[in-house]
C-alpha cells in the first residue's frame, strides 16, 4: 500500500515538472499571467480587439544579448552591458545576466500553446505568398517568451509588429499588473 501511494506521488510529480510546456525554470503560470496581462493592456496605436497574435513564439532572444562580448554590428543589436544609459545594469547584475541566458538555453517550445485574454492566432491563408505575409495581415503581433528577473520583479520581452519592434522592460507593482518601464533597441520601417 506504500509502494503503491510513494509511486503515485513520484508519478504525479515527475508529470508536474515535466508538463512545462515554455520553459524548464519558470512556470508556465507565470508565464501566462504576464502574457494576458502585456496583451490586454499594451498600450499600442495599432490597437485592434481581439488582438491577433502569431501563433510562433518569436525567436528573438539571444544568448550575445547577455554578455560582455555581445556585440553584432552588423544586425545592429548591441549588448544589454551596453545598455547602461537606460539604468539597465542596475536591474540585472552579471548573476542576473546569467540567470537569463539560462532561461534562453532552457526554453522548449517554439509555438504558443494556449491563447491569451483579448487574442487570437493568426493563421496566414494558404494561398498567401511569404513575401508578402503581412500584407494579409497588417496587425499580427509577435511576443518572444518572457524573461524573469531571479526575483520575478523584472521581465523582458520582445514585441513586433509589421513596421516595428522593441525589447521592453516591465516591473511587477501588483498580484497580476505590471509597469513598462522602458524600451530599447526599439526599430520602425
Amino acid at each position: 500500500m506504500k509502494a503503491g501511494i510513494l509511486t503515485t506521488i513520484f508519478i504525479l510529480c515527475s508529470f508536474y515538472s515535466f508538463a512545462q510546456r515554455y520553459s524548464s525554470i519558470i512556470k508556465d503560470r507565470e508565464i501566462i499571467d504576464f502574457m494576458n496581462w502585456i496583451v490586454s493592456n499594451e498600450d499600442t496605436s495599432y490597437q485592434t480587439w481581439p488582438r491577433l497574435i502569431s501563433k510562433g513564439i518569436s525567436q528573438s532572444w539571444d544568448e550575445k544579448y547577455f554578455t560582455r562580448e555581445g556585440k553584432d554590428y552588423d544586425t545592429r543589436r548591441i549588448s544589454i552591458w551596453d545598455w547602461q544609459e537606460k539604468g539597465l545594469d542596475s536591474f540585472f547584475t552579471e548573476d542576473g545576466m546569467s540567470y537569463l541566458i539560462k532561461q534562453i538555453k532552457e526554453r522548449k517550445e517554439k509555438d504558443w500553446n494556449k491563447k491569451f485574454k483579448h487574442s487570437v492566432f493568426y493563421k496566414k491563408p494558404k494561398d498567401a505568398p511569404a513575401t508578402i505575409y503581412y500584407a494579409y495581415a497588417p496587425e499580427v503581433y509577435d511576443y518572444s517568451l518572457p524573461l524573469f528577473s531571479k526575483d520575478r520583479k523584472y521581465v523582458l520581452i520582445y514585441v513586433s509588429a509589421p513596421g516595428w519592434g522593441s525589447m521592453n522592460l516591465y516591473q511587477k507593482i501588483g498580484n497580476k499588473t505590471w509597469k513598462k518601464l522602458t524600451s530599447f533597441m526599439g526599430w520602425q520601417a
